[in-house]
């Protein structure tokens, strides 16, 4: 690698460079170079810099370092770091630490450690970029538990730069828009792992919190803890966070509502789910199959083959009919909560219709809602129909095909699919 022809015509031409012209030249140095030679040509540069006199500055290690955390090279990161702190004398600041946590991508130990040698550095001046990075890191790992530390680390940190101050600045004041981001990401991160670990409470408590520090929750973050209510099914919970979502000015949007919605299933809540729908469709969000299908699962729920029919027929006119093999299932698992074998496996029979091929999860479904009802026969067709299809059946669908046998007490074929199970 060497640097771009641009730079000796403007040496021939007499212009005088500087360090900041080196360093407006050197992303282009690095995108020219192939990956596997990366850090020659960063060698390459600073060793054109050294011989014309100049000395790489802050800025320069921090271009190297996005560029490596761009191309996913925690490796070079990492020597870059160790190259700017022993040979060139100069010590990272927030953005360095930051940008090599970055370049972790899924490695959360690594950023971990880098984390604490940032928090170790004196000459480091600590703010929430960097917690939020490795919280990000640690998300991106599946380490809830690391994101919920990361996060008490970080309100120790900001509470001991407050308390440095003397209280003198109010929350907020002072802080960049960048600075504010960075918190209300890290917050998000937090809601996401709580909302992982089913933990509804604790997701409406940091909602709380977020406005006692003087943030203000948007829309992803009421969203998040929205998830989380629905999963638990929690009624009244979803209701009352809707509604604070409205004195707060914070606007609903189609995650907000199918999630609402969602969480009337438990309840079979059929009522206020239904006035739920229409409330999202009044203030001009279009329902997507997503809200057809938790609708349709609500009124399996309940039973309601009559409003099932019905919202089957609503969506075919609104071209709102599911159209992939998710929310065709979807609908299929509705059926079979509300005994509807029968249009379980006629909707097996639509997709095929319109070129959508069920999956083993399909079949599945549509098995599970025949063992519900003893459809030991049908189920065996349907075993059939799956070795035509190519689909191999797996311990899921024989489990419930065996179900069915069981249901219907036919403990011959019983045996018979144990044996299958067995040779599966």
């Amino acid at each position: 690698p060497s640097l771009p022809p641009s730079l000796p015509s403007h040496l021939s031409r007499g212009i005088v460079l500087d360090v900041k012209s080196y360093n407006a030249l050197l992303p282009a140095v690095l995108a020219e170079a192939p990956p596997f030679l990366q850090q020659e040509a960063v060698e390459t540069f600073l060793g054109d810099l050294s011989r014309r006199g100049f000395a790489p500055d802050r800025v320069t290690f921090n271009t190297i370092l996005k560029h490596h955390a761009s191309m996913g090279k925690e490796a070079l990161a990492l020597e870059t770091l160790r190259m700017m702190k022993d040979q060139a004398g100069i010590v990272p600041d927030v953005v360095s630490f930051t940008t090599v946590i970055t370049a972790c991508g899924r490695d959360w130990d690594g950023a971990m450690r880098v984390l604490a040698q940032a928090e170790q550095e004196s000459g480091v001046e600590k703010d929430a970029r960097m917690y939020t990075a490795a919280m990000r890191v640690c998300a991106n790992a599946g380490r809830r538990r690391e994101v919920l530390e990361l996060f008490e680390r970080m309100k120790a940190m900001q509470a001991t730069q407050e308390k440095r101050k003397g209280g003198k600045e109010r929350k907020g004041e002072g802080e960049s828009e960048e600075d504010r981001l960075s918190v209300l990401i890290a917050y998000n991160a937090v809601l996401e792992a709580l909302k992982t670990d089913k933990e509804w409470r604790q997701a409406l408590q940091v909602l709380q919190e977020m406005r006692r520090v003087g943030l203000v929750p948007n829309v992803v973050n009421h969203n998040t803890v929205m998830d989380a209510i629905a999963e638990a099914g929690e009624a009244g919970e979803a209701l009352a966070l809707l509604k604070q979502m409205k004195v707060s000015r914070v606007p609903a949007d189609k995650r907000t509502y199918t999630a609402a919605i969602k969480a009337m299933i438990k309840s079979a809540d059929v009522l206020q789910g239904r006035e739920l729908f229409e409330e999202m469709c009044a203030a001009g969000i279009t329902p997507d199959a997503v809200t057809y299908t938790t609708l349709m699962e609500l009124y399996g729920q309940a039973g309601n083959k009559e409003q099932m029919e019905e919202l089957v027929q609503q969506m075919s006119r609104k071209r709102g009919f599911p159209r992939d093999v998710r929310a065709f299932t979807a609908v299929i698992r509705a059926y079979g909560r509300a005994g509807l074998w029968r249009e379980a496996l006629e909707l097996l029979g639509t997709m095929k219709a319109r070129n959508v091929k069920p999956t083993v999860v399909s079949y599945g479904t549509a098995m599970a809602a025949l063992a519900a009802s003893g459809r030991h026969v049908e189920a065996f067709e349907l075993l059939e129909a799956m070795k035509r299809e190519g689909v191999e059946p797996n311990q899921v669908v024989l489990e419930w095909a065996t179900e069915a046998c069981r249901t219907a007490g036919r403990l011959d074929k019983v045996v018979q699919l144990q044996w299958k199970k067995l040779t599966a």
